[in-house]
């Protein structure tokens, strides 16, 4: 079974829904989630926020956060994750903000650094990420990391 496959299990056994703020990725984590056959009984909407803009108006991200750490930063990710759920009114938001390159642009990160958060009424959990690669191994990578956290927070724990 996919990884995606099993988040789109777990969500559905808490009986959650999901919506997705995407920047560096583009779509990508959507894409992937949507691939499963029956994701509309889990899978709420997207958002790509790729501007300092469309982060602010449409997720809500205070502006005075972004001018303060920028947009790839532990604290800018779970504001876009709450936004996203805001959005929505799904339980779990998920968002990834990043450097794929090839230059750093203005942020100075290294290419490859990368900030996820998953956010559910139960708990937040930020990530840095540091992922190797071109532009499109960066974006595939961020899908690969971002679904392993999500099956990570929604895996209930196992007590022998």
């Amino acid at each position: 079974m996919e990884r995606a496959e099993r988040v789109g299990q777990l969500l559905l056994a808490r009986g959650w829904r999901v919506s997705v703020a995407e920047s560096t990725a583009g779509g990508l984590i959507s894409a992937a989630l949507l691939q499963v056959a029956g994701a509309s009984r889990y899978y709420e909407r997207g958002v790509v926020a790729y501007t300092r803009a469309a982060k602010i108006d449409t997720l809500g991200m205070p502006p005075s956060l972004y001018t303060a750490q920028g947009s790839v930063h532990r604290e800018a990710v779970k504001a876009m994750a709450e936004g996203v759920r805001r959005l929505s009114n799904a339980q779990v938001g998920v968002a990834e903000s990043g450097v794929a390159g090839p230059g750093a642009g203005n942020s100075g990160l290294a290419i490859g650094t990368v900030w996820a958060a998953v956010v559910t009424p139960e708990r937040e959990f930020q990530r840095e990420l540091h992922l190797p690669g071109n532009r499109v191994e960066v974006m595939e990578g961020i899908v690969e990391r971002i679904l392993a956290m999500l099956e990570e927070v929604l895996t209930p724990p196992q007590f022998a």
